[in-house]
Protein backbone atom coordinates (compact mmCIF):
# COMPACT_ATOMS: atom_id res chain seq x y z
CA UNK A 1 0.00 0.00 0.00
CA UNK A 2 1.36 3.23 -1.14
CA UNK A 3 -1.55 5.85 -0.31
CA UNK A 4 -4.54 5.35 1.84
CA UNK A 5 -6.33 8.18 2.39
CA UNK A 6 -10.14 7.61 3.89
CA UNK A 7 -12.90 8.51 1.36
CA UNK A 8 -10.10 9.91 -1.38
CA UNK A 9 -8.46 6.79 -2.80
CA UNK A 10 -6.19 3.92 -2.22
CA UNK A 11 -2.99 2.99 -4.19
CA UNK A 12 -0.77 0.14 -4.16
CA UNK A 13 2.01 -1.73 -6.24
CA UNK A 14 3.04 -4.84 -7.04
CA UNK A 15 6.21 -6.43 -5.77
CA UNK A 16 7.72 -9.28 -8.26
CA UNK A 17 8.68 -12.90 -7.52
CA UNK A 18 11.97 -11.82 -6.20
CA UNK A 19 10.20 -9.28 -3.86
CA UNK A 20 11.79 -6.11 -6.16
CA UNK A 21 9.25 -3.17 -7.00
CA UNK A 22 7.61 -3.57 -10.26
CA UNK A 23 7.14 -0.19 -12.43
CA UNK A 24 3.71 -0.21 -12.05
CA UNK A 25 1.27 1.83 -9.94
CA UNK A 26 -2.33 0.09 -9.26
CA UNK A 27 -5.37 2.17 -7.39
CA UNK A 28 -9.29 3.37 -6.75
CA UNK A 29 -10.07 7.37 -6.70
CA UNK A 30 -12.81 7.58 -4.32
CA UNK A 31 -15.86 9.87 -4.58
CA UNK A 32 -19.02 10.61 -3.15
CA UNK A 33 -22.36 10.58 -6.01
CA UNK A 34 -25.53 10.96 -5.10
CA UNK A 35 -26.55 8.44 -2.59
CA UNK A 36 -23.39 6.41 -3.45
CA UNK A 37 -20.03 6.23 -4.33
CA UNK A 38 -17.85 6.33 -7.28
CA UNK A 39 -14.79 4.45 -7.93
CA UNK A 40 -12.58 4.99 -10.32
CA UNK A 41 -9.47 2.55 -11.13
CA UNK A 42 -6.02 4.07 -12.13
CA UNK A 43 -3.09 2.14 -13.78
CA UNK A 44 0.17 3.79 -14.35
CA UNK A 45 2.86 1.70 -15.97
CA UNK A 46 6.36 4.03 -15.91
Amino acid sequence: MVTAEPGCAFRWMMLSHAGADQESLWGFGIEPAGGGTVLTHHFVAS
